[in-house]
């Protein structure tokens, strides 16, 4: 997998998963990450572990930009097993 189309899927999840209520409902946000997280447990093995490791690089690259852990960073790390990829 590309690491721009992981880097749209990630942004998607991260708007999902820190958005307020009025801007999508909680429950449609939810259920919209679960869909994600879904479609994404079909890639193999490989593409598992490249998406996940672009993940990772893209949590890095947000650490290394803000100069901490911001709540994005650790949203980011957590993202792999939060929707089910990693056991």
């Amino acid at each position: 997998m590309k690491k721009v189309l992981t880097k749209a899927v990630v942004e998607s999840l991260v708007f999902l998963g820190n958005c307020d209520e009025t801007v999508v409902d909680d429950d449609a946000a939810v259920a919209q990450m679960e869909i994600l997280g879904a479609i994404l447990s079909e890639l193999d093995a490989r593409e598992r572990e490249e998406f996940i490791r672009y993940v990772r690089e893209i949590a890095a690259e947000e650490e290394r930009a803000t100069g901490t852990a911001s709540e994005r960073a650790k949203f980011l790390k957590s993202l792999p097993e939060n929707i089910g990829l990693v056991e």
